[in-house]
């Protein structure tokens, strides 16, 4: 789903792949795999180390444990700078399709 809404944006809403910003939020229990797991979001999205922010931990306790842990990825969150402008494109792109269904 990431890369889809990533290449949307891309193709779709022609964002310069630098004006992507990624950061990942995992749980406080994985704190010392956040390297790898930010390495391996690289990989997916092909967006670079450098345009990663600050990741963020999430102090929750889980209620029930997971069998693959070596999978577990966290959560990322996908920001444009100058994020304005793609909101005004998005809502304009919304509109258009709205009209063409009336």
């Amino acid at each position: 789903m990431i890369r889809l809404f990533l290449r949307w944006l891309f193709e779709v809403g022609r964002i310069p792949k630098e004006s992507v910003r990624l950061r990942v939020g995992v749980n406080m229990s994985y704190r010392d795999r956040v390297s790898g797991i930010e390495k391996k979001w690289s990989r997916l999205t092909g967006i670079p180390l450098g345009q990663f922010q600050k990741s963020f931990f999430q102090k929750v306790s889980w209620k029930r444990g997971y069998k693959n842990r070596g999978e577990y990825l966290g959560v990322l969150r996908v920001r444009v700078n100058g994020q304005g402008k793609l909101f005004l494109t998005i809502k304009g792109m919304l509109e258009g399709l709205r009209v063409l269904g009336d």
